[in-house]
């Protein structure tokens, strides 16, 4: 279970979100654990494992067991996009590859990824993938240039959900109720 996936797109120019998933894995607690880092590669300044891409995605997290998985980028209630260019790294279709007999407790920090309109890809997660998803219901609101647990965006919620959970300290609703 301490092994976590991290896939980091750009909200903005100025917003790499490889900055959040660093600063993330970032704690003692962690040093034991497998990371493996998707970010946008060519965009990034940081290191990475593989380029941020649905197929990388598909065949990476349906070949692992990963006990917490992290996306931050531009969301829809389907899919979860890249920056550079904006294509869909993660959507519904990617459950469909993933191993139901070791599901990851996911965050998705992107908008409407729980959007409660139509069926979304954390309900579907939940079917194939996942055994517990948060997600926003609607817009997500990122902060330009992140850099600061405490500034109450939508980085912020996912800094501490996930320090909260990957720290053994907090259960999945705990980490979401503090």
């Amino acid at each position: 279970k301490k092994n976590i996936l991290l896939l980091g797109a750009f909200f903005w120019p100025d917003t790499d979100n490889a900055v959040l998933m660093e600063e993330k894995i970032d704690q003692t607690w962690m040093s034991d654990w497998s990371k493996t880092r998707m970010y946008e590669e060519g965009q990034s300044s940081y290191l990475m494992d593989y380029n941020l891409n649905y197929e990388n995605v598909k065949n990476v997290w349906s070949n692992g067991k990963y006990g917490f998985v992290n996306w931050a980028g531009h969301g829809s209630p389907t899919a979860c996009y890249e920056y550079y260019p904006s294509t869909a790294f993660v959507n519904t279709q990617t459950c469909n590859y993933l191993n139901d007999n070791y599901p990851s407790i996911v965050f998705a920090d992107a908008c409407s990824n729980s959007d409660t309109d139509s069926t979304n890809i954390g309900q579907v997660m939940l079917k194939q993938g996942a055994v517990g998803f948060l997600g926003a219901t609607k817009v997500a609101y990122g902060k330009h240039a992140w850099d600061d647990p405490y500034d109450g965006s939508s980085q912020s919620l996912d800094y501490f959900f996930t320090t909260c959970v990957t720290s053994g300290d907090y259960t999945q609703g705990e980490a979401h109720q503090w």
